[in-house]
């Protein structure tokens, strides 16, 4: 099959051209008069963004809440040496990968968004408009890791960007799209 918008040939089951981001017509599920995908900005993926970390984030404070509290019931005269830093470590630890499972698992999942997408109507595809795999989730959490090392850079390449991919995003060969009503 042909894009209709630039001739590039594209996947048969694709729903949008890998070239220039049109949604292919004539798909069962596409109407003839769609234009083609809405990509999400910058401040609707902030807004996602903000909505997810204090969701992940309450979730690891009630976890080592917990833990300490069990572990400081177990142990009332506890001394400040090495193990001290090594349970700090095993909470870091607990929470990378809350946040990891969160973000990969969602976006991987049927809804294609975590919680916050959901509720500004987001969803996370490949650039063909398929839907994630774990592995490719994986590889943007990744990305995610990479652009904060860079003190978020690559999220402002969101705004410059025809289809509003972040550094995470090209890594993993992502687009974040509304939701169609």
């Amino acid at each position: 099959m042909y894009c209709q918008k630039c001739g590039t040939q594209i996947p048969d089951d694709s729903v949008f051209c890998t070239t220039c981001g049109e949604r292919v017509r004539g798909t069962p599920d596409v109407p003839p008069e769609d234009e083609g995908p809405d990509y999400a900005g910058f401040l609707p993926r902030l807004g996602a963004l903000i909505i997810d970390t204090v969701i992940v984030w309450i979730t690891v404070f009630l976890i080592s809440a917990v833990y300490y509290a069990i572990y400081y019931m177990s142990n009332p005269v506890r001394a400040y040496d090495s193990a001290y830093y090594t349970e700090d470590f095993i909470i870091i630890a607990v929470a990378v990968l809350i946040q990891y499972l969160y973000f990969a698992g969602f976006h991987s999942s049927s809804r294609q968004a975590t919680i916050g997408k959901s509720v500004l109507g987001l969803v996370v595809t490949d650039t063909d408009g398929r839907r994630l795999t774990f592995w490719r989730a994986s590889l943007r959490y990744i990305g995610r890791i990479i652009v904060s090392i860079t003190l978020g850079l690559g999220y402002l390449l969101i705004i410059f960007t025809e289809k509003k991919q972040g550094l995470h995003d090209f890594i993993a060969d992502t687009v974040v799209i509304r939701k169609r009503s």
